[in-house]
């Protein structure tokens, strides 16, 4: 096995003031208990902290293990013979992680499902997860019996009769290799693959930040979405190992403007951000709006450019740190580097870091021998904490994952990522080996998209790629030769969505007569002309805007959207919006007419027309109400002063 000479760079982050809870001593023997003894231990001694706040629930340590073993000794009490998957159902909430560390106390893991997700995703997932049971509640109750597969058993987690009284510490003794989660990313065969997070991987986590002073108990940490990924996963149960309050929050439900108001409110002391995501943030909010409570912006998940921190630092106090990184469901934390005030030498894409300690990263050639800094080659990841491989796909985990014969606890991953190391260490992304991208923070193999449009009827040829969108953000092109001349993209876009999650549905659709090729009848995607700023077939005829508000939102939804003119009975969403975009698109709307109109306004008011009808009701409540108000005003006057305003008026 190759070894690295590469230098390990950990950052010293400056103190903070909360950090005067005294921490629950951590030390690395501890990554080899599991993590229900560590959180138990955490939950006794941080008992009376807030461990969860959310808009439903505000729980201390104390009551979130209680819960938790509530949830264990439900499933104990129908013992399975060997550890099993147990799959989630539930909305982003502090049920939901009680239930994950619930089912970790009963020995066996989990795999977190998004109720938004469509419903054949989520059955595919449940096949090849092949979970005995799914929890779920009340709120959901109706979905997961239409989508659980025979044999998997469905049970409620906010129901009395499912929830024991006991709640003691089930005590089991947990392998430091036992499973911690199956965490499902996309594939680039057109399936989703579930990769295997151990419980040690996420506590060494906890060893590498436990002199962190900016991870100190009583932090308030975001939870920006579901544990569906590695990161989230890991995070939830570095936190709750702790001390630290965390707050989920639903961006994707309650949007971007919603998030910037949260993030003050909830006195958020850290975030972590996928780029897209502070881009759209930073779209919002207004030029001097200050987060005084952020202490630690976290970034990762895709590139980071110079102007992205430029344009953050503004919104934050000087002694909030910005931490860029790299990781993967597969190989944990990979790099990290706490971002310097001054800018230079870093280029204009930053790079993602220094390797973490305990992981040795390597630069390697086709052949899989090492690179010496300045060349390109393959990431790979050497070391104890990598993942096991992939759930129930032996022929991929051999594909990725190469053993250690000298250490059998250790063994190398092979990223797929393209990078190379700088000469001061710090290690550069250069794009992937493969065809999969990052579309808003998700990882998306456009193989699976190229096997959706071609499996529709009337699709004769497909390839998809990534380009940027009006906002610089990447997006998903889709180039289609037809066999049937009318199909319309609002037909293909419906199709789509029933089966992929909505970032993997593009946002263009853009038809060909033919393919371009190369010399030897491969895909020339390099010829493939760029979108058109033309509106796209859809199925609605264009209808031009004839009103004076109805004129300016179809102007706004042009610009957000990157189209030339936009028809008042045409679909946001069949125009290749998304939630991101949404949300942009409402706060601008808002600032144009002065109004206050929430993020579901858009989705309740789809086309341009019954927008700008809600805009006009909006402006015609404001008249209204200040009409009234001026009423009052008079009403209240003496018939002296009223008499002089009459005169003066005259």
């Amino acid at each position: 096995m190759p070894t690295a000479g590469q230098a390990i760079v950990d950052e010293t982050p400056t103190s903070d003031a909360q950090g005067a809870i005294d921490r629950l001593a951590f030390d690395l023997a501890e990554v080899d208990l599991g993590i229900p003894a560590r959180f138990e231990k955490a939950a006794a001694y941080y008992a009376d902290l807030t461990a969860v706040d959310t808009t439903n629930h505000h729980w201390t340590y104390a009551r979130l293990n209680q819960r938790a073993n509530q949830v264990a000794h439900a499933l104990l009490a129908h013992p399975l013979s060997a550890p099993a998957p147990l799959a989630l159902l539930m909305d982003h909430d502090a049920p939901l992680i009680a239930a994950t560390m619930g089912a970790l106390k009963a020995g066996l893991f989990y795999s977190v499902l998004d109720p938004d997700q469509p419903a054949a995703r989520l059955r595919f997932l449940l096949e090849d997860l092949d979970a005995p049971w799914l929890l779920t509640d009340a709120a959901h109750l109706a979905q997961a019996e239409s989508i659980a597969p025979s044999g998997c058993r469905i049970r409620l987690v906010d129901h009395a009769d499912y929830l024991p009284a006991r709640c003691d510490n089930p005590g089991l003794p947990i392998s430091p290799t036992a499973y911690m989660a199956v965490l499902y990313t996309s594939g680039s065969t057109g399936l989703p693959k579930g990769v295997i997070r151990q419980q040690r991987a996420a506590l060494h986590r906890i060893w590498q930040d436990y002199h962190d002073p900016l991870a100190a108990p009583g932090r308030r940490v975001s939870v920006l979405a579901l544990p569906v990924a590695g990161g989230k996963a890991t995070s939830i149960v570095k936190g709750l190992s702790t001390g630290v309050a965390l707050l989920p929050f639903d961006v994707k439900r309650l949007g971007v403007e919603a998030l910037a108001r949260w993030l003050t409110a909830s006195r958020v002391s850290d975030v972590s951000f996928g780029p897209a995501l502070l881009r759209q943030l930073l779209a919002v909010i207004a030029p001097d709006h200050i987060f005084p409570t952020l202490r630690r912006v976290r970034l990762g998940g895709d590139v980071v450019f110079r102007r992205d921190i430029e344009q953050l630092r503004p919104h934050i106090l000087p002694d909030c740190e910005v931490i860029h990184g790299y990781s993967s469901s597969e190989g944990g934390r990979i790099a990290r580097f706490r971002v310097p005030a001054d800018l230079t030498g870093l280029g204009e894409v930053l790079p993602v870091g220094y390797p973490v300690p305990d992981q040795t990263v390597l630069i390697l050639d086709e052949h899989r021998q090492p690179l010496p800094p300045g060349e390109v080659g393959e990431i790979a990841v050497h070391g104890r904490y990598i993942a096991p491989g992939y759930w129930r796909r032996p022929e991929l985990t051999d594909d990725r994952f190469i053993p250690d014969p000298a250490m059998p606890d250790q063994g190398l991953y092979l990223t797929g990522d393209l990078g190379r190391f700088r000469p001061d260490g710090l290690l550069e992304l250069a794009g992937r080996r493969d065809f999969q991208v990052k579309i808003r923070g998700y990882r998306v193999g456009l193989g699976s998209v190229e096997s959706a449009l071609l499996a529709q009827p009337g699709v004769a040829q497909a390839v998809v790629v990534a380009r940027p969108d009006a906002m610089g953000e990447d997006q998903l092109v889709a180039y289609v030769v037809l066999q049937q001349r009318d199909l319309t993209v609002s037909e293909l876009r419906q199709t789509l969505a029933a089966s992929l999650p909505d970032y993997a549905v593009p946002s263009v659709f853009m038809t060909l007569d033919a393919l371009p090729l190369t010399a030897n009848n491969k895909v020339d995607r390099r010829a493939l002309p760029l979108p058109p700023r033309s509106r796209p077939h859809l199925a609605a005829a264009y209808v031009a805007p004839a009103t004076a508000v109805e004129i300016q939102v179809a102007r706004l939804w042009a610009d957000v959207l990157g189209l030339d003119e936009v028809g008042v009975r045409d679909n946001f969403l069949d125009l290749g919006g998304h939630s991101l975009l949404a949300s942009q698109l409402v706060a601008r709307v808002n600032r144009a007419f002065g109004l206050h109109l929430p993020l579901r306004a858009l989705f309740q008011a789809a086309t341009v027309a019954e927008m700008a009808a809600r805009v006009e009701a909006g402006l015609s409540d404001g008249h209204e109400r200040r009409l009234a108000e001026l009423v009052g005003e008079v009403e209240s006057l003496s018939e002296a002063d009223a008499e002089q305003l009459f005169h003066e008026a005259r």
